[in-house]
């Protein structure tokens, strides 16, 4: 659900306030996997807060070079992972563009809502936050299906090999 909310006060100060929230309902898959995995795998997977810390230190000193003109840093020397939307003013503009185009065409199907239950007989509501997922969901179709695809790649193949296998212990059930 999306509120927006426009106050006009008395200096003719405008303010206004945009929130959205999702439906309660949630689908939580455990992966058995995870939850069985050895230290070592934890820690293949997961950074300390020291490796981290590194890691953002040395990713804003290579920006800066890029943001500087140099282009030529070699992939070695850093992983581009969670940086391919700023690593040029055109790729920054493109995702913040792309989100805005998601949140603005929510915020639309929010109002046509909003027109509808204005215009309803009987002062019934129809707030459908199926409808507001379905807009997001189809608008982030493509982004959501790039992260999974650059995410699986991040994953060690023994605990790749154990999700799947699980995946399809699901499937074996469902049926």
């Amino acid at each position: 659900t999306i509120h927006h909310t426009t106050t006009i006060t008395m200096t003719m100060t405008t303010m206004t306030t945009t929130t959205i929230t999702f439906a309660d309902e949630n689908t939580v898959i455990e992966i058995d996997s995870w939850r069985n995995a050895t230290k070592r795998e934890h820690e293949l997977v997961w950074y300390s807060k020291a490796e981290l810390n590194e890691s953002r230190s040395r990713e804003r000193m290579i920006m800066n070079r890029i943001a500087r003109g140099q282009t030529d840093i070699p992939e070695s020397e850093f992983c581009r992972r969670g940086m391919e939307s700023r690593m040029t003013p055109d790729d920054s503009f493109d995702k913040k563009t792309g989100v805005l185009e998601v949140v603005q065409a929510v915020l639309e199907a929010q109002s046509r809502q909003k027109r509808r239950n204005d215009n309803a007989k009987g002062g019934s509501r129809n707030d459908d936050a199926a409808e507001l997922a379905a807009v997001s969901e189809e608008l982030s179709k493509e982004a959501r299906r790039t992260a999974r695809k650059l995410a699986k790649g991040d994953i060690p193949a023994e605990i790749m090999q154990r999700m799947m296998e699980e995946r399809q212990e699901r499937k074996q059930k469902v049926k």
